[in-house]
């Protein structure tokens, strides 16, 4: 005949045993709802500081009564820098600040006759070229002085 066997488990351990499989399922489903991670938020962060660069090519266009967009050349600072950690866009903005500069010091016609596009990368030196309608702009993982740079480069060029 059959062995039956027959287990007991109290009421309450029947409970701890319920709570434990609700918090591994709650961990296992935190980590599906976590921050993405990576090349998705890569992409996040791509998005959103090119907005934002592109936000402020507008301002430095109604400063200087012209059109000027602005673009970031993200592939040379995945190149660079690996993961997308930095503000990028904010160091970017050091060029629109030089351009700005020149036009509020009297220079809007010689910007809005030869700079239609900003696009910043990264590179190993802070450097500033305008070419045909676009400045190129290569920015340091050390952007203090860009600013300088830029406006000394457009202050003679324009």
């Amino acid at each position: 005949m059959g062995l039956f066997v027959t287990t007991r488990i109290s009421l309450s351990g029947a409970a701890i045993s319920l709570a434990g499989l609700v918090f591994v399922l709650a961990v296992i489903a935190g980590a599906a709802l976590a921050e993405p991670s990576g090349s998705l938020l890569d992409e996040r962060v791509k998005r959103d500081q090119s907005r934002a660069f592109s936000d402020e090519a507008r301002y430095t266009s109604e400063v200087c009564d012209t059109t000027i967009t602005a673009s970031i050349h993200w592939e040379s600072f995945e190149k660079r820098d690996g993961n997308l950690t930095r503000s990028y866009d904010k160091d970017c903005d050091n060029a629109l600040s030089a351009i700005e500069r020149i036009c509020r010091e009297g220079k809007w016609e010689e910007v809005a006759a030869n700079i239609k596009r900003v696009r910043c990368g990264a590179g190993n030196e802070i450097r500033a070229v305008l070419d045909n309608g676009t400045l190129l702009f290569a920015v340091t993982k050390r952007p203090s002085g860009s600013h300088e740079e830029v406006y000394r480069y457009l202050n003679k060029r324009l």
